[in-house]
């Protein structure tokens, strides 16, 4: 099964005829899975390498509600951008007790491994 990322509601059946189990009837329990999705993006860096050609790096976000778009390196001022439209239902929001996204960046890109904050609006 390949699933995107996402908040998932999954429904299970406790039969109350299971071995292991003591029920006086089957119980239905909700339970709600959050499954990651990676998305890459190849940025170009602006300095020469010892070959003189441009390094390609390549930057990922983990999101584990909704698709990355908009995404945008902002090379002079070291920025990254981009949107996550999340869906603000309140069923839905009350299911979540915090946006998780990773941003991953190369140890080995210089310019980005010396910044010590990130700031997201």
């Amino acid at each position: 099964m390949h699933a995107d990322g996402g908040l998932y509601d999954i429904s299970v059946i406790l039969e109350k005829t299971s071995k292991g189990i003591k029920l006086n009837e089957d119980k239905k329990v909700d339970l709600f899975i959050s499954i990651g999705k990676t998305y890459s993006f190849i940025i170009q860096e602006s300095s020469y390498n010892t070959t003189n050609y441009k390094d390609n790096i390549m930057l990922k976000v983990k999101t584990f509600y909704d698709e990355i778009e908009d995404f945008v390196y902002d090379q002079n001022n070291s920025k990254i951008t981009f949107k996550m439209p999340f869906t603000w239902d309140l069923d839905y929001v009350s299911q979540i007790v915090n946006l998780h996204e990773e941003l991953i960046i190369p140890k080995s890109y210089i310019p980005l491994s010396t910044v010590s904050s990130f700031t997201v609006l």
